[in-house]
């Protein structure tokens, strides 16, 4: 009995042990109205505020944001939307307009 009861508590701990606990993934995002680095900083905040995000990189340039994130944490989609709410179309989601508005002038 003991030794089942042992058995039974190490598969356990093996299992939790075993669960995925992140899962570190990247994705780009276009983003075709950050054209300058006052923009640029406002997606950096916005991104920073999203809980999941490791890191990313602005392409003023090109319009492209790349996001690494954890996607056992957030999902693409609240990426989007996290930078449709600070005023940037992203991918197919479209600007919030009043935060659009408030941008800072090129």
């Amino acid at each position: 009995m003991k030794v089942l009861a042992c058995t039974v508590v190490l598969f356990i701990g093996f299992v939790v042990l075993s669960c995925r606990q992140q899962d570190i993934r990247t994705t780009t995002i276009k983003c075709p109205q950050v054209r300058n680095a006052s923009c640029a900083r406002v997606v950096t905040v916005a991104l920073a505020r999203t809980d999941g995000v490791v890191a990313e990189s602005i392409r003023v340039g090109d319009g492209t944001v790349t996001v690494t994130y954890d996607s056992m944490k957030v999902a693409i989609k609240n990426l989007d939307f996290a930078m449709a709410e600070a005023g940037f179309d992203a991918d197919d989601i479209p600007a919030d307009q009043k935060a659009r508005e408030a941008l800072p002038a090129d």
